[in-house]
């Protein structure tokens, strides 16, 4: 296994997920296993391990489309969020996902 489970699970739907917002290219989806009380991730349904290879114009400017829409549907029902992601070996699952959370946090 490579350690993607975006790609290996969560795409391809064998892990089924609560879906909060989908386009062509990105998914974002209520965490399976939340760290917090209103956890969401967001990634490319696509493989790219980090943000810095994100090389197409258009599809980084709809990443930011997305999060920031994302962001403010979270600031409207839940008034503050954190945005997160990990890069290089702090990140466990090689597949750039973003963290976009509110509430207490209820695991370590």
């Amino acid at each position: 296994m490579s350690n993607d489970i975006y790609c290996e699970q969560i795409i391809p739907g064998k892990i089924p997920i609560d879906k909060f917002f989908e386009s062509d290219n990105f998914l974002v989806y209520f965490h399976t296993n939340p760290f917090w009380e209103f956890h969401l991730v967001l990634i490319p349904k696509f493989h790219i391990v980090d943000i810095y290879e994100i090389k197409d114009n258009s599809i980084r400017l709809e990443f930011f489309e997305v999060l920031s829409g994302i962001v403010n549907r979270v600031r409207k029902e839940k008034k503050e969020c954190q945005v997160m992601f990990n890069v290089g070996e702090y990140q466990h699952s090689k597949h750039l996902h973003i963290h976009i959370h509110s509430g207490k946090k209820i695991r370590d």
